[in-house]
């Protein structure tokens, strides 16, 4: 609970009140934080999946919303990571250095997070999935059980729904 409400109140601190810009690695696509670590995983169908991550400990995987990229996240990277915790975040098909596609179903977005979660051994994690990133990671727990059972330990929506308006 203390997590998931440090993290809200971050996110909202973040990105509605800083006031000031952020530093100059937060800028654009990719990460220039030196100690932050590229990642390209390849999902089940080719498309490449733009990720990074950075630091050692409990794994906190942030999953963004629709027309966002994992850039929206950036200022939680020093922070988190400085706390001990290994912060990761990935760009979703379609959006920033992922690839570029046209659809994106329920199931597909599980198998993406599916891939990103064995791909970085990632174990026990706090999965925050924000608006469309809250949708995907609803979507794992549906289609990819077993992967939440063995690599999710705890899961943190925000702004988040359940089903398109065309699955109601």
């Amino acid at each position: 609970v203390a997590l998931s409400t440090m993290l809200m109140g971050l996110l909202v601190v973040g990105i509605y009140t800083s006031p000031k810009p952020p530093p100059r690695w937060m800028i654009g696509r990719g990460s220039k934080d030196p100690k932050a670590v590229d990642h390209t995983v390849v999902a089940s169908d080719g498309v490449r999946l733009r990720g990074v991550s950075k630091g050692e400990g409990p794994a906190i995987v942030l999953v963004h919303g629709a027309g966002c990229a994992s850039d929206i996240f950036s200022f939680l990277f020093k922070r988190f990571s400085l706390r001990g915790f290994r912060v990761i975040a990935f760009d979703m098909r379609g959006h920033g250095d992922s690839d570029a596609v046209s659809i994106l179903p329920a199931a597909t977005l599980a198998s993406d997070l599916h891939a990103i979660l064995e791909r970085l051994d990632v174990r026990d994690a706090t999965l925050v999935g924000y608006d469309l990133g809250g949708y995907a990671a609803l979507a794992l727990a549906k289609h990819y059980p077993s992967t939440v059972a063995t690599r999710v330990g705890r899961l943190v929506l925000l702004s988040a729904f359940a089903r398109t308006p065309s699955e109601r």
